[in-house]
C-alpha cells in the first residue's frame, strides 16, 4: 500500500520490511566508488540495508546513477528522514531494494525494528505485463529472494517471464 504520493508524481513514500541480506553488496566493490561518496557525502558503509517493498516499484532506468559497468544502478531515496541511495542491479526484483547510506541504518533505527517508511524519488509506473509477471513470481513470496535458494532458483529457470517482473534497464555496452 502506498502511503503517500508526492507533489512530485514521480516519488511516492512507501511502508517496507526490512530483510536480511546476502552479503553480496559488500563483496561487490563498488561501494568505495568516489561518486558514491560524492552522492552521500562521506563514504558508504560497507554494506547495504535490504528492504522488501509489499507491492512492484520500477525506478526510472534514464534517471540512474551507473556503476560498475552498468552492473550497479542509483537513485536518491529518504529513509526515516535520512538521505540515502537506492541501489538495484540487472534483473533485480521489482519489489527488492538495498539502501546505500553513509551510516549503519540498523543501528539508528534500532535492531528490534522490522518495518521502515522510505521516500522513493524517480519512480515509473509498472506496465500491466509487468506487475502481472511480479505477481507470477512474487506476491505472497516476497521474503524469498533472499530466504528461499530453492525458490529463487526455480523462479529464475522462467528466463524471459523473469526479466519482466524485474527493473527495467537501459542496455549498457562496454
Amino acid at each position: 500500500m502506498i502511503l503517500e504520493r508526492e507533489a512530485n508524481e514521480s516519488a511516492i513514500v512507501q511502508q517496507c520490511w526490512i530483510s536480511n541480506g546476502r552479503g553480496i553488496a559488500k563483496k561487490s566493490g563498488f561501494l568505495s566508488d568516489p561518486l558514491l561518496v560524492e552522492l552521500l557525502g562521506a563514504s558508504p558503509f560497507p554494506g547495504t540495508l535490504n528492504i522488501l517493498s509489499p507491492v512492484p516499484l520500477a525506478f526510472d532506468p534514464q534517471k540512474a546513477l551507473v556503476l560498475n559497468g552498468g552492473k550497479a544502478r542509483f537513485w536518491p531515496v529518504t529513509l526515516e528522514g535520512t538521505h540515502c541511495l537506492a541501489y538495484r542491479w540487472r534483473n533485480c526484483p521489482l519489489h527488492v531494494i538495498e539502501i546505500v547510506s553513509a551510516i549503519k541504518i540498523r543501528d539508528m533505527l534500532g535492531a528490534e525494528r522490522q518495518e521502515v517508511s522510505v521516500k522513493f524519488s524517480d519512480v515509473i509506473p509498472v506496465s500491466k505485463l509487468r506487475r502481472s509477471a511480479w505477481r507470477f513470481f512474487w506476491e505472497g513470496h516476497e521474503k524469498d529472494y533472499y530466504g528461499n535458494d530453492e525458490y529463487l532458483r526455480s523462479v529464475k529457470r522462467w528466463r524471459l517471464l523473469y526479466k519482466l517482473a524485474n527493473q527495467p534497464n537501459i542496455e549498457y555496452r562496454k
